[in-house]
């Protein structure tokens, strides 16, 4: 199509890249082109992009030799009348023919375009008895039919027509039923804005017959979208968790990613978040609204803002202070302004949360303050208590003293229902408290340690762990739970294999003192992959742990002994392997106990790849990623989309294993499982059997120097060892296998034959 230029492949009009769309700007681009006349309806809601896409539909109609007119209505107390039209026909002087070539109707305009009124005919007398505004509005509508058809092939927009005074609205109306043959009109418009809320030329319109054009609604971006103007507006692969939040706060919205967009890029890196606000567009559109709402409509929006998440009817009434009739009213009033939406059978809410917040940050202070607590006096008598919430409102009424218990039970609560997002949330913030108990700081410290094996910001998750170690007054046992929770991350979710160091380390602290985390430690180091331990080492490891779980009877120790043997059984091959996978419960209540499924099967994934049983390894990573979301673990999907890469390579769909590896460290760019272990050797390995024997030795090169011996190294070895084969280097390929790193006697300490790839 001529002119057309996809989001990927232009910048735009403003700089920002304009993505997501194409299918919306042919559709207006085919409306107008093909079928004049035309009439071009563009609706949507506040920051959805209605202007950029028709400012960049202008700028391909224009490079097609079509004039474009446009106009806008504006939210003014006294409208001009015919104000948005007038203002876009002050442009059409240049391509004006001479006057006397001219229609007579034309002249109606001359009163209201005084700068070309030597370019136009004189105003046609008025006929006796026919002064009203109805006879003035079908003047004006002839005269601009009159003007549109000189200048043709021409587009006439009109933008915010929500915003349009009741002339303009019929103007256009009457411009609608009747347009010149080559010419187009577009306008744009807010649904919920309209006037009444009935159809957006004020009457119910119908395109004449030979009238083509388009009813257009634009919806939010996806995520893809986003990723592309971020990528554009940044100058690199933005990271996921930048991604996250622009979705979130944005709820796609392309005014909202670009403004956040704009603010970050001068930001370190992009990903200061604290530096973004609500756009002052959207606060304005918020506070107009709100503005036209009763007392009783808008307490209940306040409480709305307050609350923060959708809630039902009688909740909100509740908060606002007010009884059911009331409420009822109330609550329709605010839908009816489109300051809340309604987004379940019965709850509701805010569009997004950026409308949530626009309302809640211009509430003054002791409002504010009010409307906390009497929200968490609602929330308090609710059965059972919210406890997140609870906690939050207490904070927010400026109750130190009660949210601190408040704050705990809530942790606890999303820690037992598997939430350990949220329960990091709430332990983060109590940890920065500057005056816990010894009591209080053991209890939140272990409970941040436990939540942090779930947390997807390994980073973030770091550095709590590691300011954590340093707080005063912490128990030795207790800094050995956080020390190992450190270990964990560090070595499943950073890839550094050295953590193991801080493991025994943390054996050590917690050895006498807790047979809980002894037994716990002694799990997780039973599944080391590493030569630091041999098998045998390991099986009495669990063994031992064993004997400590049953006597402290804590079920996280038995899961991490029972996984430890399990991984055992798969380093050796163990024929009980696909006994133990298909005897995992896949339906249960308990989101621990599917936790554990979830993990024993992302466990049997690499174990089934590494002896060529790929099919049960498929199989594995599918139920494992279907409980995801189930148990809050999206720390596994980090693996299992690895997983799905080699599976796609052993599959021999390279090409296809290719594209999931750059998808991948787009995706996880911080995540080092994408330049190492099995990732970087399925890239070596692929290069070698290419014929690109450099690029396979300094990827293969990368794993060994990375990982040592490590189970996940052995392919690499393998390769490395291959490519001096392929040079009939026989000597230099024993080499690679036995010195420095000696991965025979590995194997032999390991009993991991299995694992030894080719």
């Amino acid at each position: 199509m001529d002119g057309f230029r996809s989001g990927t492949d232009s910048p735009g009009i403003r700089g920002c890249a304009f993505a997501g769309r194409e299918r919306e700007l042919r559709a207006l681009l085919e409306a107008v082109s093909a079928a004049r006349p035309a009439v071009v309806l563009v609706e949507g809601e506040a920051g959805i992009g209605k202007s950029r896409l028709v400012a960049e539909a202008s700028e391909v109609l224009r490079a097609r030799g079509l004039r474009v007119l446009a106009g806008g209505c504006h939210p003014l107390r006294e409208p001009l009348a015919y104000g948005p039209v007038i203002d876009a026909l002050r442009r059409i002087g240049p391509w004006l023919p001479p006057v006397d070539r001219l229609e007579a109707s034309a002249g109606a305009l001359a009163p209201l375009l005084p700068d070309l009124a030597a370019a136009l005919p004189a105003p046609p007398p008025v006929p006796p008895g026919s002064s009203g505004s109805g006879m003035q509005r079908f003047r004006v509508a002839a005269g601009v039919r009159t003007l549109l058809a000189a200048v043709a092939p021409a587009v006439l927009v009109v933008e915010d027509v929500h915003w349009a005074d009741e002339a303009t609205r019929e103007l256009l109306l009457l411009l609608a039923r009747d347009m010149p043959a080559d010419a187009a009109l577009v306008l744009t418009y807010r649904a919920e804005d309209l006037p009444g809320g009935g159809p957006v030329l004020g009457a119910a319109f119908r395109r004449s017959p030979g009238t083509g054009g388009a009813e257009i609604r634009l919806a939010p971006l996806a995520e893809a979208e986003l990723r592309t103007m971020a990528r554009d507006m940044l100058g690199d692969e933005p990271a996921p968790a930048l991604v996250r939040t622009l979705l979130e706060r944005s709820a796609g919205l392309p005014l909202v990613i670009e403004e956040d967009l704009i603010t970050l890029a001068g930001t370190p890196r992009g990903t200061d978040f604290t530096v973004l606000r609500v756009p002052r567009s959207l606060s304005e559109v918020l506070a107009d609204r709100r503005s036209r709402l009763g007392p009783e409509a808008t307490a209940l929006v306040d409480a709305a803002a307050v609350l923060a998440v959708p809630a039902g009817q009688e909740r909100l009434a509740s908060s606002a202070g007010l009884d059911e009739d009331r409420g009822e009213a109330a609550l329709l009033e605010a839908l009816g302004a489109a300051v809340l939406r309604q987004t379940g059978p019965d709850t509701y809410g805010f569009a997004h949360v950026l409308a949530q917040e626009a309302v809640y940050d211009a509430l003054p202070g002791p409002v504010r303050q009010r409307a906390h607590r009497r929200v968490l006096d609602v929330l308090l008598a609710q059965d059972p208590p919210p406890l997140v919430q609870i906690a939050h409102h207490t904070r927010a009424t400026g109750d130190r003293k009660g949210w601190l218990p408040r704050a705990q039970a809530a942790a606890d609560r999303a820690t037992a229902l598997g939430d350990h997002g949220t329960a990091a949330t709430l332990l983060d913030e109590i940890l920065e408290q500057p005056d816990l108990t010894p009591e209080q700081l053991t209890r939140a410290a272990r409970a941040m340690a436990v939540a942090a094996h779930f947390r997807t910001d390994h980073t973030a998750t770091l550095a709590v762990l590691r300011r954590i170690m340093l707080l005063p007054g912490l128990p030795t046992p207790v800094r050995g739970e956080i020390r190992s929770a450190l270990g964990t991350v560090l070595i499943y979710q950073s890839g550094d294999q050295s953590a193991e160091a801080e493991m025994v380390t943390a054996l050590r602290e917690v050895e006498g003192e807790n047979p809980v985390h002894t037994a716990r430690l002694l799990g997780l180091l039973g599944m080391s992959r590493t030569g630091r331990f041999s098998l045998a080492e390991q099986r009495a490891m669990v063994e031992r742990g064993f004997g400590l779980a049953t006597t402290a009877e804590d079920p996280y120790a038995q899961v991490l002994l029972h996984l430890a043997g399990f991984s055992q059984q798969c380093v050796v091959a163990d024929p009980a392997v696909a006994a133990v996978v298909a005897a995992l419960p896949r339906e249960a209540d308990d989101v621990q106990l599917l936790q554990g499924t979830a993990i024993f099967l992302s466990a049997a994934v690499l174990g089934s790849l590494a002896v060529g049983h790929d099919r049960r390894a498929a199989a594995a990573c599918a139920e494992a990623q279907a409980l995801v979301p189930r148990t809050h673990m999206q720390t596994l999907d980090v693996h299992l989309d690895a997983d799905r890469v080699v599976l796609d390579w052993l599959a021999g769909r390279w090409d296809k294993a290719e594209q999931g590896l750059e998808e991948f460290r787009a995706r996880y760019p911080d995540r080092p499982l994408g330049s190492g272990g099995l990732l970087a050797t399925v890239r070596g390995l692929t290069a070698a059997a290419r014929g690109l024997t450099a690029q396979a030795a300094i990827a293969l090169g990368q794993v060994l120097a990375r990982e040592g011996l490590h189970l996940e190294s052995l392919g690499a070895a393998a390769g490395a060892a291959r490519l001096h084969l392929a040079r009939n280097d026989p000597r230099a390929a024993w080499h690679t296998l036995t010195d420095p790193l000696d991965f025979l006697a590995f194997l032999d300490r390991k009993e991991a034959w299995g694992y030894a790839w080719d």
